[in-house]
């Protein structure tokens, strides 16, 4: 048996509604955010911790659908990530990066695909 291509799409996916401000609808899906206050998210800066990914239903009333758990690929900037478990923070362009200090006790990610042609990895939130 040969395994041509792996897919980590919808597996474990956990979706959660959440308040919002500063957000795009069409604009801002699909990118990483941050906790901006209690039951609140919004774009990160640099260095902000990953509260979770934006899903497809910004609504007007400021409630998302924010993905805590499952697989995501997302641009990666700076210094590609390694394999495995790896600490990642906001990158505060739309992606995420490997942290300025790491080993301070942040979150690790499981990492299972980095695309250095492509700049995009692949984790599990």
């Amino acid at each position: 048996m040969s395994l041509t291509e792996t897919k980590y799409n919808g597996i474990d996916d956990l979706f959660i509604s959440i308040g919002s401000t500063g957000l795009t609808a069409d604009q801002d899906e699909g990118l990483p955010v941050m906790m901006n206050d209690s039951d609140e998210v919004a774009l990160p800066s640099a260095e902000d911790p990953i509260a979770g990914v934006l899903g497809q239903d910004i609504g007007s009333d400021g409630i998302v659908g924010l993905q805590v758990e499952g697989f995501v690929t997302l641009d990666y900037s700076g210094t590609a990530p390694t394999v495995g478990a790896t600490e990642l923070v906001c990158d505060g362009s739309g992606g995420v990066k490997t942290p300025t200090t790491a080993g301070t006790g942040l979150k690790k990610y499981l990492v299972v695909n980095v695309d250095t042609t492509n700049t995009e990895v692949t984790f599990k939130l």
